[in-house]
């Protein structure tokens, strides 16, 4: 196995953004940094992996509920502290894929004002509704079409 494949596998560098998964996920808890590594590389490892990927990313926004939960220091990208790189590079995220699951995860965690974990955990749980109902291009698209409408819902909202 080549270098280039352990150290910038293609399922983690090909986002339209440029950005690298890891250029953000390692400023953020290990919870979220996993949940958000599997909505970034959602169905990227292979035919049949989506609705896998999507589920093993809820598991991780349900366990850092409750470290929140239980008053558990955890962390979320905000500017400042140490975070202004993240910021910056999710923001570049959101910007060039916000119909997608990992620039939707992002735009809910780059909102401090929003209840962001169980607004992740509710997206996670429709998308894994739509992948489990449908299969191939028809998932693919019904699950466009769902994140569509759940992005201009929170724009409505803020």
């Amino acid at each position: 196995m080549s270098e280039e494949r352990i150290d910038h596998p293609p399922h983690y560098t090909s986002h339209p953004s440029g950005v690298e998964c890891v250029e953000i996920a390692e400023h953020m808890s290990f919870n979220l940094g996993n949940a958000l590594k599997y909505v970034w590389r959602m169905g990227l490892k292979g035919e049949g992996t989506r609705l896998e990927d999507v589920k093993k990313a809820l598991w991780y926004v349900e366990r850092e509920a409750k470290v929140c939960d239980a008053g558990l220091d955890h962390h979320i990208i905000q500017p400042g502290a140490g975070g202004d790189i993240a910021w910056d590079l999710a923001k570049k995220v959101v910007l060039a894929a916000p119909v997608t699951l990992s620039g939707i995860f992002l735009q809910i965690l780059l909102d401090p004002d929003s209840e962001d974990l169980r607004e992740m955990n509710a997206i996670l749980k429709l998308s894994i509704a739509c992948l489990e109902s449908s299969t191939g291009q028809d998932a693919q698209a019904r699950l466009a079409e769902l994140l569509e409408q759940g992005l201009n819902a929170r724009n409505r909202r803020t």
